[in-house]
């Protein structure tokens, strides 16, 4: 069993689950407090895994030619600074995969941000052992996948890169992503969703033709998530 928790702002979601079988053992969302109240009365045998709302993380690519991990760690701040809108020193850099070209998959988060949703994991008794932004977790092999989510997307475009959105703006989005992003759109939603994102998705469904392919859950965005979880 492994424990899931999920932080957009203040709002928690958690769920315990076995992955083996597929067995929900707890759920719920809320506050940090009421989280806090339920889980001291909990055990479980497998890990704390956490995810970030994708707003409060960007993903993006640089390219480093150096093969030294030292001189890769000095670098990369530098090289992603006119993308941030704050001081590279208030924030903190994860490494992913080296791609074609000498690119590297980079998450930028706030360091107090990270440092605070610890902190209070730590006094709840919980030590996490991964942490990720939570459009990482939406199923992504070919094209470009959005994952409906309430009043939010996440958009998940090959190599990992991707953000979050309001419902509102999908259109928008969708249409400042390149002609290469767009061949193959993979929507998923919830049938409880389809009815306050249907205006969004056949403003879409105008503009890309062919392109758009939408897929009902059986589950709710982050069940499907937790169900999907990737390390990778």
């Amino acid at each position: 069993e492994n424990l899931t928790i999920r932080f957009c702002g203040s709002h928690l979601e958690w769920l315990l689950l076995d992955d083996a079988s597929g067995i929900i053992r707890l759920r719920g969302s809320g506050g940090f407090e009421k989280f806090k109240g339920l889980i001291q009365g909990a055990s479980w045998t497998g890990e704390t895994r956490v995810l970030i709302g994708g707003e409060d993380v960007l993903l993006t690519r640089v390219r480093i030619p150096s093969r030294q991990q030292r001189q890769i760690v000095q670098a990369i701040p530098y090289a992603v600074e006119e993308e941030l809108a704050r001081n590279v020193d208030d924030c903190h850099f994860a490494m992913g995969k080296r791609g074609g070209d000498d690119e590297l998959e980079i998450a930028i988060i706030d360091r107090a941000l990270m440092q605070s949703i610890l902190t209070r994991l730590n006094a709840a008794g919980l030590r996490p052992a991964f942490m990720s932004p939570d459009l990482l977790m939406i199923p992504n092999a070919e094209g470009t996948h959005i994952l409906i989510d309430g009043d939010r997307a996440h958009l998940l475009t090959p190599g990992n890169l991707g953000f979050t959105t309001t419902i509102g703006q999908l259109p928008l989005t969708v249409s400042l992503l390149s002609e290469s992003e767009r061949e193959s759109l993979q929507v998923y939603l919830h049938p409880d969703m389809q009815e306050s994102s249907s205006l969004c998705l056949s403003q879409i469904h105008v503009s890309e033709a062919g392109n758009l392919q939408e897929h009902e859950l059986e589950c709710y965005p982050f069940e499907f998530m937790c169900r999907n979880f990737d390390k990778n």
